[in-house]
């Protein structure tokens, strides 16, 4: 059965960013200017050069945090991804916000069997999917013009989610299937779409 997952509202968003606890913005009492933001970008690349990511090329940032294992998660920091941004808190610090590369737009794919939760901005250091670690075939489908930009085998990360770079602005047809189970789900890339796709049932 395909589920289609639609553009969301930006107030619809941010009430469940409130509840999910799998993301964060950022903090609007925090201090302003251009020495704040220097000490922001400052306390996030350290904490990021702790983990051996030198890069300040937010595309790769998202990759290797993604990428990581969960016990090497670091417990001081929050990395979410946004359509737009990836926001980098260090600590109690304000979020550093790194613009996207236009055009492209992020998807962490958490299919499940059994267990899930909801989120809707992907948190690259906190969320947890349920098939970490599990071999699948993934296909995404362009909807409209019915070109596979994605038709692989992967190996779902240990935080149980697999990250894709889609052009943004598209509607796309995701199926993963796993142990001869295949689930489908028709997503979105606009500006107020999620990021994160944890309603993917396999069965």
């Amino acid at each position: 059965m395909t589920v289609r997952f639609g553009v969301v509202s930006a107030l619809a968003l941010a009430a469940v960013l409130a509840v999910t606890g799998c993301s964060t913005g950022n903090d609007a009492s925090a201090p302003q200017g251009a020495a704040a933001e220097s000490s922001e970008a400052a306390e996030a690349a350290d904490v990021l050069s702790e983990l051996g990511i030198s890069t300040t090329n937010p595309r790769e940032i998202i990759n290797a945090l993604d990428a990581l294992p969960v016990a090497e998660r670091p417990t001081n920091l929050i990395a979410s991804v946004t359509p737009m941004e990836l926001q980098l808190q260090p600590g109690e610090s304000t979020a550093e916000n790194l613009a996207i590369p236009e055009g492209e737009f992020y998807l962490s794919i958490a299919p499940y069997v059994e267990q899930t939760h909801p989120c809707t901005f992907h948190s690259l250091t906190t969320c947890l999917g349920e098939m970490g670690g599990a071999d699948i075939e993934l296909r995404i489908v362009n909807t409209a013009t019915g070109e596979a930009v994605v038709d692989e085998a992967r190996t779902i990360a240990d935080n149980g989610f697999t990250g894709v770079w889609l052009k943004s602005g598209n509607e796309y047809e995701v199926t993963v299937t796993a142990g001869g189970k295949t689930g489908t789900q028709v997503v979105t890339t606009g500006p107020e779409d999620p990021t994160c796709l944890t309603t993917l049932q396999i069965g």
